[in-house]
């Protein structure tokens, strides 16, 4: 007569679960079937694009911000109403929104390119795809040796818009205001090198590198 049925355990992300050491992890793993890694970003990384996204507006546009604090994203969703795309490759891989209200991007476009559009058109669209290139060109300036690959931008236009980064990104967000409207970043990215090295759980069942470790039935 066959045994009892054991559902696989199912691993999202490059971690061998099997190879833990501590046995009360891996047995909550066994008992429960699941295993979730989510993939976090270093926050100095994040801070380097709060630092970029201030200095393009205030020396490109005249146009100061308040940064408001990088939190934890609940979903992907969309805070704003234009939306820039901006896939990244090389050691950070994923991609970064920045978005932008309608009355700021009419201004950022105004500034960019000396008269005001009546609506939201492809001026407007090319306008806030350069902002992105500019934000992520200056990110790579801050940061020590990492390089960053941009692809070209894409635009959504509507608020609310739902991006998919998939189950193993942990997404964050920040806002801007301005005196125009408000920006926001939201970042979808994994940093490779931090996820190859991140190591089993230790004696405390912490699992180091740049990952949170989730169960669910």
């Amino acid at each position: 007569m066959p045994g009892p049925r054991r559902d696989p355990l199912v691993v999202i992300g490059s971690v061998d679960v099997e190879s833990w050491s501590h046995p009360s992890l891996r047995n909550r793993a066994q008992r429960l079937n699941t295993i979730k890694i989510r993939f976090t970003v270093d926050t100095d990384f994040l801070k380097a694009f709060e630092t970029a996204t201030v200095r393009v507006f205030d020396t490109m546009a005249s146009i100061p911000l308040i940064p408001g604090s990088i939190l934890s994203a609940e979903s992907g969703a969309c805070l704003h109403e234009i939306n820039a795309i901006v896939p990244i490759l090389g050691r950070y891989v994923g991609s970064v929104v920045i978005g932008a209200d309608r009355e700021f991007a009419m201004a950022f476009t105004e500034t960019v390119l000396g008269y005001r559009p009546e609506t939201i058109d492809d001026d407007v669209v090319d306008a806030v795809k350069e902002l992105g290139n500019m934000i992520v060109g200056q990110v790579e300036g801050n940061l020590n040796g990492v390089k960053l690959r941009m692809s070209l931008p894409t635009v959504i236009i509507g608020k609310g818009a739902e991006i998919g980064f998939g189950s193993v990104v942990e997404p964050y967000q920040q806002t801007f205001r301005g005196e125009c409207g408000s920006l926001s970043l939201l970042f979808g990215l994994i940093d490779t090198q931090a996820a190859s090295n991140m190591t089993s759980p230790d004696s405390t069942g912490q699992v180091h590198g740049a990952a949170k470790l989730m169960e669910s039935v």
